[in-house]
Order: C-alpha cells, then structure tokens, then sequence
C-alpha cells in the first residue's frame, strides 16, 4: 500500500506494526517495558484541530490502541477553554488517551524574562486545571 496520508492508510499501519510484533503505546506506558522490546510510541502534536483529533483518537481506539496527543495551551488555531473543544480533549482521555502538554516556555520565556521552568509550570497546571487530569509527559512545540 502506498502512503496515502489516509485513516485507511493509519490504520494498515497499525495492524503492520502489530503483525510484526511491535507494543503501540503512549509516552506514559514506557518504563512498563523491556528495553529489547520493540516498541512504537504514539504521538500526536496537536496544532491546528482538536476536533480532528478526537477522530484520530476514536480510529485508535476501534483499531486498540493509545496515544499521547499533546495539546498546546497558547494555540492560536484552537481554545481549550472553548466548550466543544473542552468535550473532545475530555472525550479523548475517557478513550483511554493520554494529553500531554505541547509546551512553549522557552518561546514565552523569552517574551516575558520569566524562567522556563516556572513557564513551563503554569502551562501545565493550566492544562491540569482545566481538563482535572494528571500531565506526566511534555514536548516542545517547534522542536
């Protein structure tokens, strides 16, 4: 099958990966495997379109697997606040989806002189706040 960029395409994908023995999981499963188990981390750096990442994440879990999406909290293609986008992030962590923070301390940092660790931590108490779930894993948004 020739990569098409299609949900079709994913999910052949998946089920390849899996026929050759690969463990499919999200950033927060790692330290539950061997080191000489082949595995395949599921990420999705979500920068446009939570909506259509909750249709990703509803493929994933009709085809049984997890990802982590990581939601960024400064986008300025989406509001995590807004209800609709609120419902689908909290309908992607109850199909069994782990969010993980999409972080942009470094870039603020540099905007306000604060540190990027303590950036980095209010990032992600927002996300915490908002959508009442622990956030273990974090990327750098443009990294």
């Amino acid at each position: 099958m020739t990569c098409s960029w299609t949900y079709d395409h994913y999910s052949f994908c998946i089920q390849k990966a899996r026929g050759h023995g690969y463990a499919l999981i999200p950033f927060n499963e790692i330290t539950l495997y061997k080191q000489d188990q082949p595995l395949i981390i599921l990420r999705h750096d979500i920068d446009y379109s939570i909506q259509r990442a909750l249709n990703m994440a509803r493929l994933e879990k009709s085809l049984g697997v997890r990802a982590t999406y990581f939601i960024r909290v400064h986008a300025q293609t989406y509001n995590i606040f807004e209800y609709n986008n609120y419902l689908a992030l909290k309908e992607i962590i109850s199909l069994g989806h782990e969010i993980g923070l999409h972080l942009e301390a470094i870039d603020f940092a540099h905007i306000t002189a604060d540190d990027p660790l303590d950036v980095f931590q209010r990032e992600k108490k927002v996300l915490e706040t908002v959508l009442k779930t622990t956030i273990i894993s974090a990327a750098a948004h443009n990294e």
